[in-house]
């Protein structure tokens, strides 16, 4: 099935891709990133989609080769904010 066949639209994540997704939000200092997600799940949809044009409008692309990119940006949603932490490739995170 490609990822555009759904309906509805979703996004999965397993463990581990959970337990890196936190490690880089708490790298950022955003260590109550569990309670922004759930924070948002009451915001209106026009209040999403003026925070998403925002965000997205506040950022410069840049072409380049994966390789070359030693930062991940995460958005912080509550304070509008890109924070900038160190990316050295997929981290061996190890999920118990």
């Amino acid at each position: 099935m490609h990822h555009w066949a759904a309906y509805p639209p979703r996004f999965e994540v397993d463990a581990v891709m959970l337990a890196e997704y936190s490690q880089y939000r708490e790298l950022a200092g955003l260590y109550a990133w569990q309670e922004t997600a759930a924070n948002i799940l009451s915001w209106s949809e026009r209040r999403i989609d003026l925070l998403a044009e925002r965000a997205l409008g506040s950022i410069e692309l840049t072409r380049g080769e994966p390789k070359d990119y030693k930062q991940i940006a995460l958005y912080d949603p509550e304070f509008e904010q890109w924070h900038f932490v160190p990316y050295a490739g997929r981290s061996n995170t190890r999920v118990e």
